[in-house]
């Protein structure tokens, strides 16, 4: 089964790991502009984080401007 949450600090490495992933496949056809780099910054500290989650281990995750009941 998979369960949709938001994450928690006890994600992060799971986090990590499909952040490093994602970056790794992305690096092959993508290279972010420096002012591309400090925008998603900027825009990531408002995003709440969601992951799925089966068997205890992070399989996926989004980032969302949406909160709880919107």
């Amino acid at each position: 089964m998979i369960t949709i949450r938001y994450a928690m600090h006890w994600d992060e490495v799971g986090l990590r790991v499909i952040d490093e992933q994602m970056t790794a496949f992305l690096r092959k056809f993508y290279r972010p502009t420096p002012e591309a780099i400090a925008g998603k910054a900027k825009l990531a500290k408002g995003l709440t984080r969601l992951v799925a989650v089966s068997e205890g281990e992070v399989q996926a995750r989004w980032s969302t401007t949406q909160t709880a009941g919107s």
